[in-house]
């Protein structure tokens, strides 16, 4: 068996199990950078590349980064070699979107598809808080085999579908899928539902992400440790989808900004790969940040915007300024006419 993984943890306690196979690990932050729909080309994987060493802050170089991309698609070269390809994701948004390349690069090679098996959960009875596959033992890993299911012809269909429509230069064709129910991908609408609210709030400017950042800064009696804040932002999304490197990113961003969203204690930004020490460093919210969060005052209109979603390029212009209206659970251009706060849960 080849098992394809989502994160190197669960790779490694399934190698621990002594299931037998080779493990393979497969990692890429689609939400962040743009995507293209031509999956391996040597463009896309520069591209990507330079997306992956910004997340580290430059401490892994662009070439370290490419290569292991190189490395992920090589070992899906591989299928023939094995008598079955087992994919193992989790219902975040995270695994759902790699999922769906996974998914999307196997709808080329159809004749992989008799050797195709999926394992998919988004919860265990042994895991009260459940935020994914990293969390559970050898043993309880080597457990969930016997379910897996074949994958069919039409997921794979529906991985290219998706993976097609994210790389789209507008969202109005995965706004329109996340509408959709998906059979045998019972995590996937849910997934592209929170897909879509990456895009800033039409009451501020903001990504759910970031207003749960200020929330958390705003219910606290004081300046917050990162781990704590990254602990206190988890609590706020089932599934949580991001890791510390992305928060960490982030926040380095809403600190940097020409109207600062929040402040970082000491005058470096928060180290985004080599964390030793962040715990000893603090964040505050702004007073802009707090009126940000209260929808008193437009974060894009602050600070501008330039963000990839996919294929759409979000930079401040009337034409890209795509925002997410919760209330409506829709899209729609441009800011809100009156304020309004934003609070989710």
């Amino acid at each position: 068996m080849l098992h394809v993984h989502t994160g190197d943890a669960a790779a490694a306690a399934l190698t621990r199990s002594g299931i037998g196979g080779e493990q393979a690990v497969w990692t890429d932050v689609l939400m962040v950078g743009p995507l293209c729909a031509d999956l391996a080309s040597d463009a896309a994987r520069r591209q990507r590349a330079e997306v992956l060493s910004a997340s580290t802050g430059g401490a892994i170089s662009p070439a370290r980064c490419r290569h292991r991309l190189e490395r992920q698609d090589e070992s899906l070269r591989a299928w023939r070699e094995h008598d079955e390809v087992v994919l193992w994701t989790d219902s975040c948004l995270y695994d759902q979107m790699i999922l769906v390349r996974l998914l999307a690069w196997f709808e080329a090679v159809p004749e992989a598809l008799p050797r195709l098996r999926l394992i998919g959960l988004d919860s265990h009875p042994a895991v009260p808080v459940f935020h994914g596959l990293g969390q559970l033992s050898p043993a309880q890993l080597a457990a969930l085999l016997p379910a897996r299911v074949a994958v069919t012809a039409a997921q794979l269909r529906t991985g290219r579908r998706v993976w097609d429509a994210l790389c789209q230069t507008t969202p109005h064709d995965i706004e329109a899928l996340a509408a959709d129910a998906f059979p045998g991908l019972p995590f996937l609408g849910t997934a592209l539902r929170r897909w879509l609210e990456l895009y800033p709030a039409v009451e501020n400017g903001l990504c759910r992400l970031q207003q749960e950042v200020l929330e958390a800064l705003t219910s606290s009696p004081g300046p917050m440790a990162p781990p704590a804040l990254f602990a206190a932002v988890s609590e706020r999304e089932r599934p949580a989808f991001f890791g510390d490197t992305m928060l960490w990113q982030m926040l380095n961003a809403m600190a940097s900004c020409r109207h600062p969203l929040l402040h970082l204690d000491g005058a470096a930004p928060l180290p985004q790969w080599d964390t030793q020490g962040i715990g000893a460093r603090r964040v505050t919210i702004s007073a802009t940040g707090r009126a940000v969060a209260m929808g008193l005052a437009d974060a894009i209109r602050l600070n501008g915007i330039d963000r990839w979603l996919g294929g759409v390029h979000l930079d401040g212009t009337p034409e890209h300024d795509w925002r997410w209206n919760r209330a409506a659970g829709r899209l729609q251009r441009g800011p809100l006419n009156q304020g309004g706060s934003c609070s989710y849960g």
